[in-house]
C-alpha cells in the first residue's frame, strides 16, 4: 500500500464567481498514514486493497504486520486527492417540495436528462437536457395536482424503446396525509413533449408508499418495480414488487411483508450469481438488508427472495453503490441521521455476502436529523471513486475526494433545504456532475445543476 501522508491538507471549498472550488487548504484529511496498529485492524479506506485476499487492513490501508502491497510499508503514494470545481446552476425555481431526483436519456437523444417528484406541487417534472446540459426544456409530464410524488424510477418497462417514469403516490391528496398510496407509471409518448400516459398500476391500497426501484427479477429482460413501504394505512405493506406482463402490471408480490420504514433501494447482484437482488434500507428497524433472488441463472421465472443483515445501523437512511476498492465486488455506502447526528458509512462485502460485511467510516459527525443521502462517482477522474453527500436539516452539501491514502472531506457548502442529490455526466464533458433538489428552503424550492468543470 503506498501510504504518504498529507496531514495538514484538506479540500475546501472557495466561493468565487459562482464557482464552488474544492482545493487543497490546511486542515487534517479524514485518513492519513499513522503508526501500524494491529489493534485498528477495520479498513476506513479503501477497504482490502493491500495486494493480498484477506480483509484485514489496518487504519493505514495495509496489515496488521506492517507490509503494504510492495512489502515495504514505505511512502511511495505522493498525491493527494485531485481538485475538483463545481458551478452552481439553478435549472428550476418554482416549484414546491422537491423530493428524489433521478437521470436517464428520456428522449433517446445520447444525453442525460432529470427527473424530479414534488410533493406539494403533486407532479412529476422532466428537464429534457438540450444536448449542452447548460439549457434545459422543462416538461410537467403529470400535470400539477395529480400525485403526492416522492420518489421515481426510470426505464423502459413495455419494451418500446422509449424510457417510462414510474412514481410513488405516497398518499390521496383528497383523502389527506396518512391515507393509502399507490404507484402510478407514466408511459413516454415517443416525443416527450407530447402527453404522458397516466397508468394507475395499482389500487389506493399500499401503505404509505416510500421509495421506488425498476430491475429485471424474472430474466425475462423486463424491470420490475420494487416498492418499499412505511407504515401507514392500507393493505399492502412492507417490501415488494409489481411483476411486470409487458403490456401490464401484476399486483404486488412480497419480498419481505415484515419491514418497518424503507427508506431507500437499491438492485445489485450482491451474490455474483448472474440474477438481481434487492437492497433495502429499513430506518425503524435500523437495518440494511439484501435480499437474495433465487431464480436459477439462465431461466426466467417469478422468484422468490430472502432477507440477510449486512448491518446493524443507527437511523440509516440512504444507500449508494460504488467501486471503491478495485475489487471483483461493488461495495456500499450508507449515510445515517437522527438527533444525535449522523454518519458516513461503507460496508464491504465478503466473500460470502451472507455473512458480516466490513464496516467502515468515512465521516463520523455529518447529518442531522431525518434525511441525509449520498451519491457515489469519479469526479475528479483519477479512477477513484469520490461521494457527495448531503444532509436536510444541517442545509449542507459536503464532498469527500478519494485518494490512495483515503477520503478527504470539502468545507460543508451551505445549500439551506437541500433533501436529494443524484450524480451523472449531464455535461458533454464526460465528468460526473451533481443534481439537487431542495424541500421547505423558501416561498419556492429548487433543481440544480452543479457542473463538474476542470
Amino acid at each position: 500500500m503506498r501510504k504518504t501522508t498529507y496531514a495538514g491538507t484538506a479540500l475546501s471549498v472557495i466561493a468565487t464567481a459562482g464557482i464552488l472550488l474544492l482545493a487543497l487548504s490546511s486542515c487534517v484529511p479524514v485518513i492519513s498514514g499513522q503508526p501500524d496498529n494491529p489493534a485498528d485492524d477495520t479498513p476506513v479506506m479503501p477497504p482490502n486493497d493491500d495486494g493480498d485476499t484477506d480483509d484485514t487492513d489496518d487504519i493505514n490501508g495495509d496489515d496488521a504486520n506492517g507490509d503494504d502491497a510492495n512489502g515495504d510499508d514505505t511512502s511511495d503514494d505522493t498525491t493527494g486527492p485531485l481538485i475538483v470545481n463545481f458551478t452552481p446552476r439553478v435549472i428550476d425555481d418554482t416549484i414546491l417540495q422537491g423530493e428524489s431526483v433521478r437521470t436517464g436519456d428520456i428522449d433517446n437523444d445520447g444525453d442525460t436528462d432529470i427527473v424530479m417528484a414534488s410533493s406539494l406541487l403533486d407532479a412529476v417534472i422532466l428537464y429534457l437536457n438540450n444536448d449542452d446540459g447548460q439549457t434545459f426544456t422543462r416538461i410537467n409530464v403529470s400535470g400539477n395536482g395529480q400525485l403526492v410524488a416522492t420518489d421515481i424510477a426510470i426505464s423502459d418497462v413495455d419494451g418500446d424503446g422509449d424510457r417510462d417514469i414510474a412514481a410513488i403516490a405516497q398518499f390521496d391528496r383528497a383523502a389527506g396525509a396518512g391515507s393509502p398510496g399507490s404507484v402510478i407509471l407514466f408511459r413516454n409518448p415517443g416525443d416527450p413533449s407530447g402527453t404522458w400516459s397516466f397508468v394507475p398500476l395499482t389500487e389506493s391500497n399500499i401503505a404509505a408508499p416510500t421509495v421506488i426501484a425498476a430491475a429485471d427479477l424474472t430474466g425475462d429482460g423486463r424491470d420490475e418495480l420494487i416498492v418499499g413501504t412505511a407504515s401507514g394505512a392500507g393493505a399492502v405493506t412492507g417490501l415488494f414488487y409489481l411483476l411486470n406482463l409487458g403490456t401490464t402490471f401484476d399486483q404486488p408480490i412480497s419480498i419481505d411483508a415484515n419491514t418497518g420504514n424503507i427508506t431507500a433501494l437499491a438492485t445489485h447482484d450482491v451474490d455474483n450469481d448472474s440474477v438481481t437482488d434487492v437492497i433495502a434500507v429499513d430506518r425503524s428497524a435500523n437495518e440494511i438488508r439484501w435480499y437474495r433472488n433465487f431464480r436459477t441463472p439462465g431461466e426466467t421465472a417469478v422468484p422468490s427472495f430472502a432477507g440477510f443483515l449486512i448491518a446493524p445501523v443507527t437511523a440509516p437512511n440512504d444507500i449508494a453503490l460504488g467501486q471503491f476498492d478495485n475489487d471483483a465486488d461493488l461495495e456500499l455506502l450508507a449515510a445515517t441521521a437522527d438527533v444525535s447526528g449522523g454518519m458516513i458509512l461503507l460496508f464491504d462485502p465478503p466473500v460470502n455476502p451472507q455473512a458480516d460485511w466490513t464496516r467502515s467510516t468515512i465521516d463520523p459527525a455529518f447529518g442531522f436529523g431525518q434525511n441525509s443521502r449520498v451519491a457515489a462517482a469519479d469526479f475528479n477522474q483519477d479512477g477513484v471513486t469520490d461521494i457527495a453527500a448531503i444532509s436536510n436539516e444541517l442545509g449542507q452539501l459536503k464532498i469527500y475526494s478519494a485518494s490512495r491514502n483515503g477520503f478527504t472531506p470539502s468545507a460543508p457548502i451551505q445549500m439551506f433545504g437541500v433533501f436529494d442529490i443524484a450524480a451523472a455526466n449531464i455535461t458533454p464533458d464526460q465528468r460526473p456532475d451533481l443534481i439537487t433538489t431542495t424541500f421547505n428552503a423558501a416561498t419556492f424550492d429548487t433543481v440544480t445543476l452543479f457542473q463538474n468543470t476542470p
